[in-house]
């Protein structure tokens, strides 16, 4: 009777390194390597010689340990791979290169890598990937590659990446999307592509990729236009095109974009959303404009989302929203509207309402309002319950309001009004003068609304391009309110204007105009100002040369000028001078 007893595997570490017996993992991070150290366990399976100083692989490294899976070289200083270095490890399913300096990788520096499924080569300092490079890579899912100063892409680069699912190109010197190249990649499902130094993203520029799903530009600080078949031919379900310079919703390049649920447009300069921006996405289901420099969102904008879940549109400059705005958002389940110098109004009540139901974090939600001569910042819940906005019963929130110009909509009863037949809707027009207040206030003693008054409107127009969006304010103190008699003559109302504007202009920055005759006097006198120091400095050095700058000493030298001997005379003349030596 015999029994199969396994043999015992030794599992020698070296003193340097940390090794994990049941993994198979050998750790020599920060250990100071300048080669491949001897001694690795040919059982290894996990290999991390991140942060040393590895400069050279050669052939014979890995000769030894042909079963290591997950090899880590980053954060090296290798300058070259030797061909063939690979070919010993045919279970290498990851490799790390990260960090290094490599600058070029030759055809068959990667060879021998069937089973590679993931790679990293960012972060090094390749300027251009030749063909042929992964052709031995069929296997291969995660590519990523970037980081570095890379300039061109072959267009046969990437020949034989078959099953490439995901590729991440970042922080390049790229001019334009390498579209040939990209188009060897058949199966690829996600694309990242960074820094490329176009202005306008061409037609057709990702043609090829078929089953591409997941699309993301970031950083291209040149873009400006997408054409209207740049995104042709693609089924995207994820697309963010972020820091750009797009000053529009790139509506026509997104026409065609039927299966997208999500986008997001952040940190770009929009400014403003048109009307039915978005008609075409009818399955989108998250949309995010971060500080995208809003500010205007027109009727009907988020028109044909009947699907949109989530919409973040914080950190702009929006001032007002229009409640028709989001009249066909029925299933938006989250809403962001922090950090916007919202005004408070009594017209943002359906707004209030909208995000108790919703159960979003509305409490972080504030607006800017006028207390006493300063702009005093509070939260959106806080000023509807002190001002008392609430719908009356028997009518809705349209039928309640009143339009007023651009200020949005101011409801009745009016907070303060002391008797019913007070409680008429105030309509403010832009222009203030005094005769037309005087005809709306016909009580003995009315409160107004300070964010009812045009000249609180002229204020806020000088205040609004001044406060920063994530502007705090340590103290919220109670809103004060103007009282005023109801016979004033319209001298008197005029004259409380200038007061007050003269009042905003004590706190708050002048925006000169450009002026040609002060800018050539600055410069003028800035000339003047410069040629005057260098001639001042000029003659200080001739002065000072001059006088404490020179050494004296006198001599006296005795000098024999030879001359031809004459027959029957004296061959040489003395002669006497003085020098004086410097």
């Amino acid at each position: 009777m015999t029994s199969n007893v396994l043999p015992k595997v030794t599992f020698f570490c070296p003193h340097f390194c940390k090794c994990d017996i049941q993994q198979r993992s050998v750790s020599c991070p920060c250990q100071y390597l300048t080669v491949i150290p001897k001694g690795i366990p040919r059982e290894t399976r996990s290999l991390d010689l991140n942060k040393n100083w590895l400069r050279l692989l050669r052939r014979e490294d890995f000769a030894e340990q042909p079963l290591i899976e997950n090899l880590k070289l980053s954060d090296n200083f290798i300058r070259h791979i030797e061909p063939g270095v690979f070919e010993k490890l045919p279970s290498l399913r990851s490799l790390s290169l990260s960090g290094n300096h490599l600058w070029l990788l030759q055809n068959k520096a990667l060879t021998g890598l069937r089973n590679l499924t993931t790679l990293d080569i960012s972060c090094n300092r390749l300027m251009i990937l030749q063909d042929g490079l992964f052709h031995d890579l069929g296997y291969l899912r995660h590519l990523k590659v970037g980081n570095s100063n890379l300039a061109y892409i072959s267009a046969w680069a990437f020949k034989g990446l078959y099953s490439l699912e995901k590729f991440s190109l970042k922080s390049c010197n790229l001019s334009n999307v390498p579209t040939r190249a990209l188009s060897q990649l058949v199966n690829l499902v996600q694309l990242c592509i960074q820094h490329v130094s176009t202005s306008v993203l061409s037609d057709y520029s990702f043609q090829g990729l078929l089953q591409l799903r997941v699309l993301e530009i970031d950083c291209w600080p040149f873009l400006q236009v997408l054409q209207p078949n740049s995104l042709q031919g693609l089924s995207l379900t994820s697309l963010t095109i972020t820091n750009t310079r797009l000053a529009a919703i790139p509506s026509s390049a997104l026409r065609k974009m039927l299966h997208l649920q999500f986008l997001n447009l952040s940190h770009n300069p929009l400014k403003i959303i048109n009307t039915g921006a978005f008609s075409y996405l009818s399955n989108l289901q998250q949309l995010y404009l971060v500080q995208s420099q809003l500010s205007r969102i027109e009727r009907q904008a988020f028109r044909g989302l009947g699907m949109l879940t989530v919409l973040n549109i914080s950190c702009n400059r929006l001032q007002f929203f229009d409640d028709q705005s989001f009249q066909t958002t029925d299933s938006l389940k989250i809403l962001g509207v922090e950090s916007n110098p919202l005004v408070c109004s009594c017209n943002l009540l359906w707004l209030n309402q909208l995000l108790q139901n919703l159960n979003s974090e509305h409490i972080g939600t504030k607006c800017y309002m006028w207390t006493g001569a300063q702009v005093r910042m509070m939260a959106l819940n806080s000023f509807l319950k002190s001002w008392q906005c609430k719908v009356q019963k028997g009518k809705t929130l349209q039928q309640q309001v009143a339009r007023v110009g651009h200020l949005g909509w101011l409801p009745y009863p009016i907070p303060g009004a002391k008797t019913h037949h007070e409680q008429q809707p105030l309509a403010f027009n832009e222009n203030f003068t005094g005769q037309t207040a005087h005809k709306r206030v016909t009580s003995s003693e009315t409160t107004l609304m300070k964010h009812g008054f045009s000249l609180w409107d002229e204020k806020w127009k000088q205040f609004q391009t001044q406060v920063p969006v994530n502007t705090h304010f340590d103290e919220v103190r109670p809103v004060s309110s103007v009282v005023l008699p109801a016979e004033l003559s319209s001298r008197e109302i005029s004259q409380l204007a200038a007061n007050g504007l003269k009042e905003s202009r004590a706190w708050s920055p002048i925006d000169f105009p450009f002026d040609i005759s002060t800018i050539f006097i600055a410069t003028a006198m800035g000339c003047f100002t410069f040629l005057g120091v260098v001639l001042l400095c000029f003659l200080t050095l001739l002065l000072w040369s001059k006088s404490q700058g020179q050494h004296k000493q006198r001599t006296e030298i005795d000098y024999v000028m030879p001359q031809r001997r004459q027959w029957g005379g004296s061959g040489s003349q003395e002669y006497h001078f003085n020098m004086k030596l410097i």
